[in-house]
């Protein structure tokens, strides 16, 4: 495991009943109760909640030591950071997501992803970018030095999972198949509160773990001004690219776009 990429992945750890079942909940919650106006449904990419669902899958991480893996990787105290579960759903005839990170340079966390079915390039596939976290950069960075010729897809088979840092640029690809490809995200971020609710040490009552499965927005918002931004972004990329352009220019180097 090299630190220098900014990721790691542990292939075959994680007990494949476990994440079968939590498929198959996510998947008849989906065909029962999704709703058309949810921001995403058009670009493909929807945010999910599983909540009590995945407690079984957390139990696991656990016991697999997983925890402890992370904490080494990135020289940090996992067990004193903040922990969200949640999910992404790639649905069928989705597109590309623009190269992007999950957080501005300097608050910088780590997310666990873990598909529920084997991943590649028709399903859709994690692309990232190696060696992108080390350094912030701006989307007119990503264009000028090149860095999006370093992209790679990450192909996964279940039991397997990656570890990343909210600085590596990434996005999701387009997913080909006639079915959905749910990745679990489990997220870490620096206890700056002193409370311990929600601290992964809390993990038998951690409250991400209750609840019904539940299906959001991811990205766009679900009222008419959403859903024109949305249609503008994946019907002409270009739109968002000029946007990304003109935040570079007057944001710091490392925000988000």
């Amino acid at each position: 495991m090299n630190k220098q990429n900014g990721f790691f992945e542990i292939k075959d750890v994680i007990d494949i009943q476990i994440i079968n079942d939590l498929f198959e909940e996510i998947s008849e919650n989906y065909n029962l109760n999704i709703k058309k106006n949810i921001g995403g449904t058009l670009s493909g990419h929807l945010n999910c909640i599983p909540g009590y669902s995945a407690k079984n899958l957390l139990k696991n991480i656990h016991q697999k030591s997983i925890f402890d893996e992370i904490s080494n990787f990135f020289k940090i105290n996992i067990y004193e950071y903040n922990m969200s579960i949640g999910a992404n759903i790639n649905l069928p005839g989705s597109h590309y997501q623009h190269m992007h990170t999950d957080s501005d340079f300097y608050d910088e966390f780590y997310i666990l992803n873990i598909p529920l079915v084997d991943t590649n390039e028709v399903n859709g596939s994690l692309s990232i970018i190696p060696g992108s976290h080390r350094e912030p950069y701006s989307y007119i960075d990503y264009k000028l030095k090149g860095l999006y010729k370093k992209r790679m897809r990450v192909n996964q088979s279940i039991g397997s999972c990656i570890v990343r840092s909210s600085n590596l640029w990434h996005r999701g690809t387009p997913n080909k198949s006639l079915n959905i490809r749910p990745m679990i995200n489990v997220v870490f971020t620096r206890n700056k509160n002193g409370k311990k609710d929600f601290l992964v040490s809390n993990l038998e009552s951690h409250p991400d773990l209750n609840g019904n499965i539940e299906f959001i927005n991811n990205w766009y918002k679900s009222n008419f001004l959403g859903y024109l931004w949305e249609f503008a972004t994946v019907k002409i990329p270009f739109v968002h690219a000029l946007k990304r352009v003109v935040m570079s220019l007057y944001r710091p180097k490392g925000t988000s776009t």
